[in-house]
């Protein structure tokens, strides 16, 4: 089992180009970062918690309320970790959204410095760099770095975990077990489910290297399950509520399969466009191309032990494909870089194979990494210039600073994005579904007594033409006061 971090002095010299190209990435991203957010509410939630964190509040206490007929807006928590990553920004600077981006950044740089120094460094340094391009300049990886969530620490985390268990089994390391460096392993699988609930997928696959192990040691996987189960029921103890996401599958097990279906040509559309170009025909002319590439590689590594990843590759794939919802690529996020590895991997040895020249060699690669700046490039042309954010519009403005001086503390709000509008209101919100699955609508507000009803005019947002019809059918209960370009607010006044 792997002991020390420390990279060789001689792997680090040889590595010191890749590493300089993650120091290129870090700038791009650092220097293009934008402020605001979108209208996502999940990283409302996440700085909520961290500010709960920062100033005493318990955990959980974020004023969202969570109504069962919309349970796909989240759980009433999420998981500790990367709330406990953005502590000490709040500590410093507050809700700063463009200071709050900073520690996912990090969590990327830090994400391809292990993958260059511990992961990838039996690739040529030259397909090592052209991987480090492939995934740090990808268009998905930068947008998400622009959101404050939770994937990015979940990336580092997972593969540092899947990293030690692929060292834990390897034949040359059986006979060196050391009970801390067990907890270690175990503290990184706690850290990856502690980051998102997916991460309990690590324990499965855990298991599964174990069984596929000729010898047996049971020390090892002892100490890795025990420290990291003992972690993760703390958490469910001292956090109640964090990661239960089983109410989002109501009614959905009788149409897995066509929902599956669904997902699996969605997520492959997906992947047909990593590598964008303009032409439909060279869009499937190139993944068609790459993705030989990933069948050669994953011959190879098939030929070889099986890996962690490997496992995981094919067990988150499978998670995503029958969890009923759709967030483009953030749920593929996790798989991209195995995905690009075995597609290097593959196109290095048919190189090797086909190609005996190295001045050969490095020019095919030039021109990999011209085809893959001027594909991307494609995708940054609709990112660049940056349009101004949700947030940041005066509408949205207005509206916050209208329910901060006009509702008191304790006034509950129907909203479309409960948790960003109990972030920077500090009112309690909660989201509604119509038709109620469970309750009607307006029965559900009297429940949680409800004293006002935001909506958004753009009809397509999440149930918004479905309110704006229930208001107008019972114009006696909902009294405008308050109207922009945007918004529209009701004061909800229900007869006994």
């Amino acid at each position: 089992m792997v002991t020390s971090w420390k990279v060789p002095s001689s792997d680090f010299k040889r590595n010191l180009p890749s590493n300089i190209c993650i120091l290129i990435i870090g700038c791009f991203y650092l220097f293009n970062l934008s402020n605001g957010h979108d209208w996502g509410g999940d990283f409302s939630m996440y700085i909520h918690h961290a500010k709960n964190i920062a100033t005493g509040v318990p955990y959980a206490q974020t004023g969202y309320i969570y109504n069962p007929d919309a349970a796909q807006y989240g759980p009433q928590a999420y998981p500790p970790v990367f709330p406990l990553l953005l502590t000490p920004i709040i500590l410093i600077w507050g809700i700063n959204l463009l200071a709050l981006k900073i520690p996912g950044i990090l969590c990327f740089l830090l994400f391809l410095f292990f993958l260059n120094n511990w992961i990838i460094n039996s690739l040529p340094a030259f397909f090592r760099i052209l991987l480090l391009v492939m995934i740090g300049f990808s268009p998905p990886f930068f947008l998400q770095a622009e959101m404050i969530l939770s994937d990015i620490p979940f990336l580092l985390f997972t593969y540092i975990a899947l990293y030690r268990f692929d060292m834990m089994f390897s034949c040359e390391e059986q006979g060196t077990f050391q009970v801390k460096s067990g907890l270690l392993t175990g503290l990184f699988v706690y850290l990856s489910y502690g980051t998102r609930t997916i991460g309990i997928i690590l324990i499965p696959i855990l298991l599964v290297l174990f069984l596929v192990q000729p010898k047996k040691n049971w020390r090892p996987i002892l100490t890795v399950l025990g420290s990291s189960i003992s972690l993760i029921i703390m958490q469910k103890i001292l956090i109640p509520g964090t990661g239960s996401y089983l109410d989002q599958f109501d009614g959905f097990i009788s149409r897995t399969m066509s929902y599956v279906v669904i997902l699996f040509n969605y997520y492959l559309t997906l992947l047909t466009e990593l590598f964008p170009v303009k032409s439909e025909l060279w869009q499937r002319i190139v993944f068609l191309f790459t993705f030989l590439l990933f069948i050669a590689g994953l011959f190879l590594r098939l030929r070889k032990r099986l890996s962690g990843f490997d496992i995981f590759f094919a067990v988150y794939f499978v998670s995503i494909l029958i969890w009923p919802s759709i967030q483009k690529y953030r749920f593929l996020l996790p798989i991209i870089p195995i995905y690009f590895f075995i597609m290097v991997e593959g196109f290095s040895n048919l190189i090797d194979r086909f190609c005996r020249v190295s001045y050969i060699k490095n020019a095919i690669l030039l021109v990999c990494l011209c085809l893959i700046g001027i594909s991307y490039s494609y995708e940054y042309r609709n990112i660049f210039p940056r349009p101004i954010s949700a947030m940041e519009l005066p509408s949205t403005q207005e509206l916050f600073s209208y329910i901060n001086h006009q509702t008191r503390p304790d006034d509950v709000i129907v909203f479309f994005k409960p948790r960003v509008l109990a972030l920077f209101t500090d009112r309690k919100s909660m989201a509604l579904a119509i038709p109620g699955i469970e309750m009607d609508p307006i029965l559900r507000m009297k429940e949680n007594r409800v004293s006002w009803i935001a909506v958004r005019k753009n009809y397509d947002q999440e149930y918004q033409a479905e309110q704006l019809q229930m208001i107008s059918c019972n114009p006696e209960l909902f009294l405008p006061k308050f109207e922009n370009d945007d918004f529209l607010v009701y004061q909800f006044r229900p007869t006994d």
